[in-house]
């Protein structure tokens, strides 16, 4: 019996795309992003590392001040 798996590939590629959606709605997700990101400034451009990080805090209460509880 063969089975043609690209059949099912736009199906997964639908899913793959909801799901990513999905967690891009969540505001966990944009802190994680915005953590990473603010991780990685610090790295690049370490004389900048405060501004860096205060940005990325800034960013991630004002996430938190308009979150659903």
């Amino acid at each position: 019996m063969c089975f043609n798996h690209d059949a099912l590939q736009p199906l997964k590629e639908k899913e793959i795309m909801k799901t990513i959606l999905d967690y891009l709605k969540q505001e966990s997700t944009w802190r994680g992003i915005i953590a990473i990101a603010t991780a990685f400034g610090i790295k690049l451009a370490p004389e900048q590392a405060e501004s860096i990080i205060a940005g990325g805090l800034a960013l991630i209460g004002l996430i938190n001040t308009f979150k659903k509880d």
